[in-house]
């Protein structure tokens, strides 16, 4: 059976950002619009080279990158044929109109997702540092909630619609597996071997 890694993807990037310019005692947010195409590479190519490597995923998997709608749609597609070899698929939420929906989408559909396979009986595993405190707060807004997606894998895009099933929202407080190397730990990673060029 392959196991399914659903990635929190701006979690994820958004911690090695903020490390990786640490190194260079620089403030990640100062720069993390101008330098966007460049980290997303290079965080790419750390993810599959190292990343995965050091929490000893399995070979054969799927992973499914969850984030809101940040645009650069063909950045991601060239994403996608760099590592063709990979199954990936990217999973890009488009804005909502209700401010705390919007705000918190990806959040809540990780972790609904992650119930969704699991009342299916299939293997999955949630990539995230987010302890997700305040999910109780907000998980019931999205009852009866439909959300356009861009599903994108190689050479490929489509719009599909999920609606919250009362079922799988149910069992959103169900223990995650999760996996993740933490964020304090990312400090002792060597990025330079990923960059193509220095600041």
């Amino acid at each position: 059976m392959e196991t399914i890694y659903i990635v929190d993807f701006l979690n994820i990037f958004s911690d090695f950002r903020e490390m990786r310019y640490k190194l260079y005692d620089i403030d990640w947010k100062d720069v993390m619009h101008n330098r966007f195409e460049q980290d997303l590479n290079i965080f790419f190519k750390w993810f599959f080279e190292y990343y995965i490597t050091e929490l000893q995923l399995e070979k054969n998997c799927q992973f499914v990158f969850v984030m809101k709608n940040i645009g650069f749609t063909k950045l991601f597609q060239n994403i996608l044929e760099t590592y063709s070899s990979r199954h990936v698929l990217f999973l890009s939420i488009d804005k909502q109109d209700d401010v705390i929906i919007d705000k918190n989408k990806d959040d809540f559909l990780c972790k609904y997702l992650y119930c969704l396979y699991k009342i299916q009986g299939k293997k999955v595993h949630l990539i995230s540092n987010d302890l997700y405190r305040d999910f109780k707060d907000y998980f019931t807004i999205f009852k009866d909630k439909t959300f356009n997606i861009l599903l994108s894998k190689i050479s490929s895009e489509k719009n599909i619609s999920i609606k919250i099933n009362h079922i799988v929202l149910s069992r959103v407080f169900q223990k995650i597996e999760k996996i993740s190397i933490k964020k304090e730990k990312l400090k002792y990673l060597d990025y330079y071997k990923y960059e193509k060029s220095k600041f």
